[in-house]
C-alpha cells in the first residue's frame, strides 16, 4: 500500500494535479483484543507527508461534529450541550474540542498503556491509572478532557 501512495504522490508531482484520498476513518490505530492494529488514518499520515493530498471525513474534521448537530437542530444551537465521547485524543477529543463540545476520554483503548491503566471493564470502577502520566500525555496533544473514566460500561 505504501508503494502505491507514493507513486500517487508522485503522479501527483509530476502531473501537478491533486490526486486526492478520501479517508472515512482517520483514526491511525484501534484496539483488537490486548494490542492495537493499524488503521487507515496512518495511510493517510504517510501520504500526507509525501506530499499527497487528504481529505478526512472522520473525527476530528468538522464536517462530522456539523452533521451530527444537523440531525438535532434543537440542540445545536449550544455545543457546549453535547458530550463526545472517545479513546483518541487526536481524533475525538480533539475534535469535540475544536466543536466547541464537552469531551469524555475513555482512558481503556488506544492510550492505556500510555496512561499506566491497570484493571479491565469488568473491574470497573476499581480501575486506576497514573495521573501524572496522564497529564503528561494531555500536555503532549495539548488537550484537556472535560471527564476522563477507565471504561465505558453498562
Amino acid at each position: 500500500m505504501q508503494q502505491l501512495l507514493q507513486r500517487c504522490a508522485q503522479q501527483q508531482e509530476l502531473q501537478g494535479q491533486q490526486l486526492p484520498i478520501v479517508v472515512a476513518n482517520p483514526d491511525l490505530v484501534t484496539v483488537d483484543g490486548a494490542s492495537l492494529i493499524t488503521m487507515p488514518g496512518t495511510l493517510a499520515k504517510y501520504y500526507k507527508q509525501l506530499g499527497g493530498t487528504v481529505q478526512l471525513m472522520g473525527k476530528p474534521d468538522p464536517i462530522i461534529y456539523t452533521a451530527a448537530m444537523q440531525l438535532l437542530p434543537d440542540a445545536a444551537s449550544d455545543p457546549q450541550s453535547w458530550l463526545a465521547i472517545g479513546d483518541s485524543l487526536e481524533h475525538d477529543i480533539a475534535g469535540a474540542t475544536q466543536a466547541g463540545m464537552k469531551s469524555l476520554f475513555i482512558l481503556g483503548g488506544i492510550h492505556a498503556t500510555d496512561v499506566k491503566l491497570t484493571g479491565s471493564p469488568a473491574a470497573g470502577c476499581y480501575s486506576a491509572w497514573d495521573e501524572t502520566a496522564l497529564q503528561q500525555l494531555l500536555g503532549q496533544h495539548r488537550l484537556q478532557p472535560d471527564y476522563c473514566m477507565a471504561y465505558l460500561q453498562q
